[in-house]
């Protein structure tokens, strides 16, 4: 009865943690975005269309540690 009751608990527990976990990111609305810290706009932009994504700029103002 021990052993049977161990086996439901480990069970669970998987199903838990999938249900949880396991489903992967489609469920949530998120989609997976290009890293673009330290391109060129131009370099950006073209990042950015390859994955139907589209770079906008609102200001621009000069970086202290990327050239």
């Amino acid at each position: 009865m021990l052993i049977t009751a161990s086996v439901a608990v480990v069970v669970l527990a998987l199903v838990v943690g999938w249900f949880m976990f396991g489903r992967g990111t489609a469920d949530d609305g998120k989609v997976d975005v290009p890293d673009l810290v330290g391109q060129a706009l131009e370099e950006a932009q073209r990042t950015a269309d390859h994955v139907d994504l589209t770079v906008t700029v609102s200001q621009r103002e000069p970086c202290a540690d990327q050239p």
